[in-house]
Parts: C-alpha cells; structure tokens; sequence
C-alpha cells in the first residue's frame, strides 16, 4: 500500500467529503427503496398465514367477545378460504418472479447479477493491488466495467428475488450496490487517483450495511475489513 506517498490537501480533503456525502444520500435512498419494497411485499404475500395478527389479509380476526356470538366452524371457514386466496396469490407472485429471472438471466449481461455479489465486490479490490501502482491504470480498469447499470440490474434481479417470495437476506446484494455506487460517482467525478477510488467504493458498501443495520460504525468497519 502506498497511500502514505500521496500528497494531501484540503482541497481534495473537502471535495471526497462532498462526494463522499453526495453517495451516502444516494445509496440511502436506493437501498431504503429496495428494503421498504421487499417488506411490504412479503408482509402482503405472507401475512394470511400470520395468525398473529389482527387482520388476514381483507377479514378481521375474531376476538373471544366476538366468538361467543359466531360458531367455530363459522370462524375456521373465514381462515381457511383466506388461506387458500393467499396460496394462490404466492404461487403466481413466486412463479412471475421466477419466469422474469429466466428471462433476463438468458441476456449475458445478467449473469453477473446473480448470486450475492460479495465475492464479485471483493475481487475489485483484489484487482486494483495486482494492477500495479501506474496513475490511472486501477480506475481505468473499474470503470471499463459496469457500475451504475450493475447497480440497477442487481436492484432489479434482488426485488425479484425476495420481493417474490424467495428466501435469502439484503445484507449480501446491497453491497455490491454500494460498490457499484461509488464507483460511478467516483467515475462521473473523474477520479482517477487508486487511493480516493478504494475510499469511495468503501464509502458505498459501508452506506449501505448502514443503511439495513443501522450501525454506521460498525458497517464502515464491515466495509474495511472485508
């Protein structure tokens, strides 16, 4: 690591500070859209079979007081036909998520979009020590690569994922957005310097564990260790 041979100075101090704030707000808004889509979305297709709660789907739970006055197979009809409407929704909400994926996973440009994207994010790091300390050359290099449309595209295809029903965690396809993020502001700046492009895609990465764990100092050490 040469970053100890990199002259500072407030000017460049204070410009990676105003992108650095610019790409937390952007990966906030991005990955709050993408978890309040997800919960909302699974709270619906799952919440039939949640006996906890007041309502199941459009029927009200009934209370005691209110079973008193109703029989029980009256009350156990009401869940079971609501039961069996949100079966049906979650077969085809599941089967049209699973039929989108397939379609766009047969365009090659989708294939990196599979998976967690962990071990992807994570090569980039790798890649940028094995390119060489040369100006240029590691951001050259990243921004070759797909950065703002990977981050839609891994939006898009987690959505579908777990927006439909499927099963896995955010924690995993955020941060190759958060990467995927820094790195195009760091492009759209025009930066070129190795060091300052490391700092924004673990800028990006910690904003969005950020984001989902709500525990800044905690994510922007995820983000240096990883």
């Amino acid at each position: 690591d040469s970053s100890f041979q990199t002259q500072e100075g407030f000017s460049r101090l204070f410009k990676n500070i105003f992108i650095v704030l610019i790409l937390g707000a952007v990966t906030w808004f991005v990955c709050t859209t993408l978890k309040l889509g997800v919960m909302h979305t699974t709270e619906y297709l799952f919440s039939p079979f949640e006996a906890e709660s007041e309502t199941i789907g459009n029927y009200k739970l009934i209370t005691n007081e209110e079973l008193s006055d109703r029989s029980l197979e009256h009350h156990n009809s009401i869940i079971e036909k609501n039961n069996n409407e949100g079966i049906m929704i979650l077969i085809a909400v599941m089967f049209f998520g699973a039929l989108v994926r397939g379609i766009l996973i047969r365009n090659k440009s989708w294939h990196s979009s599979e998976g967690d994207g962990a071990t992807q994010t994570i090569s980039y790091f790798l890649e940028s020590y094995s390119l060489g300390d040369a100006p240029g050359v590691v951001a050259k290099h990243r921004y070759s690569k797909s950065t703002l449309r990977h981050a839609l595209k891994r939006y898009i295809m987690t959505f579908l994922t777990l927006g439909c029903g499927g099963s896995g965690g955010l924690e995993g396809p955020v941060i190759p957005i958060g990467e995927c993020l820094g790195a195009f502001l760091a492009k759209t700046f025009r930066i070129y310097n190795t060091d300052d492009l490391r700092a924004f895609q673990m800028a990006g990465i910690a904003a969005a564990v950020c984001t989902l764990l709500n525990a800044p100092f905690a994510s922007a050490i995820f983000a240096a260790e990883v």
